[in-house]
């Protein structure tokens, strides 16, 4: 049950950075405050899998476990896909794709990107302790 609590969390903790970061790029690009209706699409669409992928994470099948796990990375990438694409098409293309990698690349030195790490690190240590028994 405790192994179940801390996955939930995880999951929470995982989407509640992704809407705040969601919610700063909405008020440092358009000036307002919140999610515009495409990315509170996405965020809708990564909390269902988020909780099939739980409901099915519970199956004793290692195999449905990593095709679960493959598609919450699957998700990620096309959110990110999806941003990339949408701020290019919006100005000039090379001037926003050049904007974009400077502010991908200062993602990576701030505290954010080892967040998300470490509570991918608890994920798969979930995985591996239901594995072996422990």
């Amino acid at each position: 049950m405790r192994r179940n609590i801390r996955f939930i969390l995880s999951l929470i903790i995982i989407l509640l950075i992704s809407w705040a970061d969601i919610h700063y790029s909405s008020i440092k690009n358009r000036g307002t405050a919140g999610p515009y209706i495409s990315q509170g699409v996405h965020m809708a669409v990564l909390a269902a899998t988020c909780f099939i992928g739980y409901l099915n994470w519970r199956e004793k099948e290692k195999w449905l476990r990593l095709l679960w796990v493959g598609l919450y990375a699957g998700v990620f990438m096309i959110i990110l896909l999806l941003a990339i694409v949408d701020a290019a098409m919006h100005h000039n293309m090379m001037a926003k794709l050049k904007a974009i990698i400077a502010e991908t690349r200062n993602l990576f030195e701030g505290p954010l990107p080892f967040l998300v790490f470490s509570i991918f690190i608890k994920i798969a240590g979930q995985f591996n302790s239901r594995d072996t028994g422990r």
